[in-house]
């Protein structure tokens, strides 16, 4: 056990600093995560700042990773376009409707996932 641990674990932290912050990340997103309608957040749209994340992944586990730089993961949704621009017709198609999605900032992206339950 390396020293840094052995020590937090006399002071009665059962985490490492890593795994602490990684948590603290974590709330830290879940607590800016909002479902809003998508009026609120189409001016982010026009100007480019938005990410769509598709419905097959976990909101808070993309925003955790493009917070924590973790470049390979990132790309690789990129790549099968599970998270992606927002594209225009996907934009044109919850303004009709005025959807409702989740929402969290990750500067400089707004990160977006439709909520099942607002579909047609």
């Amino acid at each position: 056990m390396p020293a840094e641990e052995s020590l937090l674990s006399c002071l009665g932290y059962t985490q490492s600093p890593r795994a602490a912050m990684s948590a603290n990340l974590h709330d830290k997103l879940n607590a800016e995560t909002a479902k809003v309608a998508w009026s609120e957040v189409e001016r982010h749209f026009a100007r480019g700042a938005t990410l769509s994340v598709s419905i097959d992944l976990d909101l808070l586990e993309v925003a955790r990773a493009i917070a924590r730089d973790e470049t390979g993961l990132v790309q690789r949704w990129l790549t099968t376009e599970q998270l992606q621009r927002t594209p225009a017709a996907q934009a044109t198609e919850w303004a009709r409707r005025d959807a409702t999605v989740w929402c969290v900032v990750v500067a400089p992206w707004v990160l977006l996932q439709e909520d099942p339950d607002s579909r047609d």
